[in-house]
């Protein structure tokens, strides 16, 4: 939840750190991971290469 808000807000590096320390919650959930891939492509201006992927 605190990920997701901060996204909202357009903090993205902070979204970024709290979908990390989320972990396997993250894992297990499609939508969390597709929204964690979202915020690491933005903080990298756009480019999924890497992590995102």
């Amino acid at each position: 939840m605190l990920a997701r808000s901060y996204r909202i807000l357009g903090r993205n590096a902070e979204a970024a750190k709290a979908y990390a320390r989320a972990g396997s919650f993250v894992d297990a959930d499609p939508q969390l991971l597709a929204d964690y891939a979202d915020v690491l492509a933005a903080n990298a201006n756009g480019n999924f290469a890497g992590k995102p992927q």
